[in-house]
C-alpha cells in the first residue's frame, strides 16, 4: 500500500508561490501557523507549504466527527502529519495527545458536547509494518493510535512555564540604545548581562531570513560585557541604516535556583528595529520550547515557503512568537514586528 496523500479537488501544492509573496520558514513554524492561526487562509497556506510530503495515507484515518474526506483541507493535513509523526514514533505517544481508543469509538452523544475536539484514529487491525520509501530509507508504522489536534501555541512546543516574579525581574518588554556622540550601549540590567555569560548559548544576531551573523559577534559580545561600541564600527552602521530592521539578538540563560528546585534555562529573544532611536522588541520565555512535533522524522525537515497572505501570515506569526517563540534559523524568534517583510506588505497595501 503506498504511503501517500492521494489528491482532492482541494489541494493545491505550494509550487506555484513565488519568492515576492512568500516568507522562508523552518517547517517548524509552518506547523505552528497550520496549528493556532485564527485566520483559515493563512492555515491553508501554511497547509499548502507542507503538502506534498511523505504521510500516512489518508484511506488509513478516520474522524469521529464526519467522514475524513469533508474535513477542511488545512485539517486533513494536520491530522496527516500527526498520525505519520506518531506512527514513527509510537513510544511518543503520549506527548503527541494520543488518547484512549474508547474515545474514538464512543464520541459525545450529546449536542451539548458537540463542540467538543473530534478524535482520530489510525485504522487498527493490522500489524506494525515496515515500508520502503521513496527515498529508498525504511518506515515502520504502528497502529492503533487514536488521537486529538494540538489546538493551542502551547500544544506546538515540549512545555512553557510561567515565571516567577524573581525570575522575570532583570528582563523588560522594551530595550533601548543609548547613544552619545561617539559610542552606543544597550540598557540591558547587570543581572541579565551576567545570566548571558553564564548561559548555555551565548548571545549572537540572527538576521531576519535567519541566519547567524557571525561578524557581529565581537561587538555583540562587548554589548553584553556592559561595554560601549564605537560610532564606526560595521554593526553601528548596519544599524543606523536599518540594515538590521527585524533581526534578532537571541540567547539562552540560567535562571536562579527558587525554594530550592532545579532552575530552567530561559530564552530571550531581542528584536532590532528600523533605526537606533525604535526600541527593541524583548520576549522571554521559560521552559522547554522545542517542538513537540519532530517534523524531522517524517521528511518534514528545513525551510519551507508560505504565501504572505496580504500581510496576514506574518500577523500571526507575531502572535505565536510573543506567546511560545518561533524557531527561526538556529534560535528562537519573540517577535516579528519589525520584519522586512512586515513593511514591505504594508507598503504595498498603502
Amino acid at each position: 500500500m503506498s504511503f501517500h496523500l492521494p489528491p482532492t479537488d482541494s489541494i493545491e501544492n505550494s509550487n506555484g508561490v513565488s519568492i515576492a509573496d512568500s516568507i522562508a520558514l523552518d517547517s517548524s513554524a509552518a506547523f505552528q501557523l497550520l496549528v493556532c492561526a485564527s485566520s483559515q487562509d493563512v492555515r491553508e497556506a501554511a497547509a499548502e507549504a507542507l503538502w506534498p510530503r511523505q504521510y500516512a495515507d489518508q484511506n488509513e484515518l478516520e474522524c469521529s466527527h464526519e467522514r475524513f474526506a469533508d474535513l477542511p483541507f488545512d485539517t486533513r493535513v494536520l491530522a496527516l502529519i500527526c498520525a505519520s509523526v506518531i506512527a514513527r514514533q509510537p513510544s511518543s505517544t503520549h506527548k503527541l495527545r494520543a488518547v484512549p481508543l474508547y474515545e474514538f469509538l464512543a464520541p459525545p452523544r450529546s449536542s451539548v458536547h458537540s463542540a467538543e475536539r473530534p478524535v482520530f484514529r489510525i485504522q487498527s487491525g493490522r500489524a506494525a509494518r515496515t515500508l520502503t520509501m521513496p527515498g529508498g530509507s525504511p518506515q515502520t508504522l504502528a497502529r492503533n493510535a487514536a488521537f486529538v489536534l494540538p489546538g493551542c501555541a502551547d500544544d506546538t512546543v515540549i512545555q512553557r512555564c510561567s515565571w516567577g516574579r524573581v525570575e522575570c525581574e532583570p528582563y523588560s518588554d522594551t530595550y533601548q540604545w543609548c547613544l552619545d556622540d561617539s559610542s552606543v550601549y544597550l540598557n540591558l540590567s547587570n543581572r541579565a548581562r551576567t545570566r548571558a555569560r553564564w548561559g548555555s548559548q551565548a548571545p549572537v544576531i540572527i538576521s531576519a531570513s535567519g541566519e547567524q551573523l557571525h561578524e557581529l559577534s565581537s561587538p555583540l559580545q562587548r554589548i553584553f560585557q556592559g561595554e560601549r561600541i564605537s560610532l564606526g564600527t560595521s554593526m553601528l552602521m548596519r544599524l543606523a541604516a536599518g540594515g538590521l530592521s527585524g533581526a534578532v539578538i537571541a540567547f539562552d540563560n540560567q535562571l536562579p535556583i527558587v525554594r530550592g528546585r532545579r532552575p530552567r534555562d530561559a530564552t530571550l529573544s531581542i528584536e532590532i528595529g528600523p533605526d537606533l532611536e525604535s526600541p527593541l522588541v524583548g520576549r522571554c520565555f521559560k521552559g522547554d520550547l522545542s517542538p513537540r512535533y519532530d517534523l524531522n522524522c517524517i521528511g518534514l525537515g528545513g525551510r519551507v515557503r508560505v504565501s504572505l497572505r496580504e500581510g496576514r501570515t506574518i500577523a500571526e506569526l507575531d502572535l505565536i512568537a510573543r506567546k511560545v517563540g518561533v524557531w527561526h534559523g538556529t534560535r528562537i524568534r519573540g517577535s516579528f514586528q519589525y520584519h522586512p517583510q512586515c513593511a514591505q506588505v504594508v507598503a504595498e497595501v498603502a
